[in-house]
């Protein structure tokens, strides 16, 4: 008897490995920032005593959890999916109240003590609308074209219970096998599948009567019986099935296509997005190298301000390798998924 194969997880879809990339990039960016915020208010220094519960959670807490998510998603653990939507939805509620927190006139007040405070207008954060756009996509993403039937679909074993002699499984990314016991030992046939990035996460192709016929002699004259235990094992909706001829009247065939319109527009949109934010971080860094000054990125509006190489050099070159880091990823992300959507498109 042959020893029983180890069980084959289906690949994890691109967007999965999109968004987990997604939180760990940015996290780690971010990374340095939390801890030296966070050594501030530790040791108390000037300027931490405003802090507010808001701008903790976003500047201490949210970067290590993002990078903890991302890897979570990669890896397919099951907290990782709710805690991702609540840090995108903290990050659209930030970043929706920046945009609406704005003075339309400027504002003087007078003491009683004769002393005129002056607020002056402000417009509104229009920084803030891509960040909402990519958080409500993802988000999106995240609840509707997760397939939520992938990890139990992936545990299932290759291993049979103890009163069948058959047993199916994941073959590789794409394919399945069915295997049974004959005279002792495990016999196989391949079955053709590929994997779906939406709600169903693979199609099973069945062959056709006639290519049935090219099967092994035990599996040859069974096609029916073969097929619905597969079927058995692999249900809708987690699973769609395309057939080359006749299958059983009581299920359904449905044969999707590979890459539907929806999907292509989302990732066109997704694209579009992350290079118009590398187009941004570019020309930010191609400015501040040629004028020798930047724009310092904190989150306070009133920290933000121009830094000049000559006066403030560490802070100048923090500003522009951040604005450069940004950019390259962004880019480099849109690029990739670009290519494996056009990839997907030719299968």
């Amino acid at each position: 008897m042959s020893a029983d194969p180890p069980p084959i997880r289906p690949r994890r879809p691109v967007f999965v490995t999109v968004i987990g990339w997604l939180f760990i990039v940015a996290g780690t960016l971010l990374l340095p920032i939390s801890a030296i915020s966070l050594v501030m208010i530790v040791a108390g220094s000037y300027g931490t005593a405003s802090t507010d519960l808001t701008g903790f959670l976003s500047v201490i807490v949210a970067p290590p959890v993002a990078v903890a998510t991302g890897i979570g998603l990669l890896c397919r653990w099951s907290w990782a999916r709710p805690v991702a939507v609540l840090l995108l939805a903290f990050l659209i509620a930030l970043n929706v109240r920046d945009l609406l927190n704005h003075r339309s006139t400027t504002e003087t007040t007078v003491d009683p003590s004769g002393l005129r405070t002056t607020v002056l207008a402000s417009p509104p954060n229009y920084h803030s609308v891509p960040l909402i756009g990519i958080g409500v996509v993802l988000i999106a993403r995240l609840l509707v074209g997760f397939p939520r039937g992938a990890a139990s679909a992936a545990r299932k074993l290759s291993t049979p219970a103890p009163e069948r002699d058959w047993r199916v499984g994941h073959r590789g990314r794409d394919g399945m096998y069915y295997e049974e016991l004959q005279g002792g030992t495990w016999q196989r046939i391949d079955i053709d599948g590929e994997m779906l990035m939406g709600r169903a996460h693979h199609v099973i192709y069945f062959a056709s009567p006639e290519a049935w016929q090219r099967y092994p002699e035990w599996a040859r004259h069974r096609r029916e019986e073969i097929i619905a235990r597969i079927k058995g094992e692999f249900r809708p909706p987690d699973y769609e099935y395309g057939d080359g001829g006749s299958t059983p009247a009581a299920v359904p065939v449905s044969v999707p296509p590979k890459t539907t319109q929806q999907q292509w527009g989302a990732l066109a949109l997704f694209v579009a997005i992350l290079l118009a934010l590398a187009a941004g971080m570019g020309w930010l860094v191609k400015s501040g190298l040629e004028r020798e000054t930047t724009w310092f990125p904190a989150k306070r509006a009133s920290m933000q301000r121009t830094v000049t190489k000559q006066a403030e050099p560490t802070t100048y070159w923090i500003s522009i390798s951040l604005y450069a880091a940004i950019g390259l990823s962004s880019g480099g992300l849109a690029l990739w998924m670009l290519k494996e959507g056009l990839r997907s498109g030719r299968r």
